[in-house]
């Protein structure tokens, strides 16, 4: 593949994933009237977990599938402790 062509590539994925977590702030905003960053949190979770698996030696198909029921898994805790909280407080609120 010459360099041009991997230059095009490297630059329609990097602006497919911009767009995709653009997405996700909008999507997660519109929602619940909050802004979280905590994707990106979740996003370094994923790719822990998943190298961890790959590295220890579990085929690729398998550690996709335990890497997202445990982030899954994470998340619905971090919503149910933190985030559903933070969501029904009125904006602005001081205590």
């Amino acid at each position: 593949m010459s360099v041009v062509a991997q230059a095009v590539e490297g630059t329609i994925v990097t602006g497919c994933v911009y767009g995709l977590v653009g997405v996700g702030f909008a999507l997660l905003f519109r929602a619940s009237k909050v802004l979280s960053f905590a994707q990106g949190g979740f996003m370094l979770l994923g790719a822990f977990v998943f190298y961890s698996l790959v590295t220890g030696g579990q085929a690729f198909v398998p550690a996709v599938l335990i890497t997202m029921i445990a982030v899954a898994a994470f998340s619905a805790v971090v919503y149910v402790l933190i985030f559903a909280r933070v969501a029904a407080r009125e904006a602005f609120a001081t205590s």
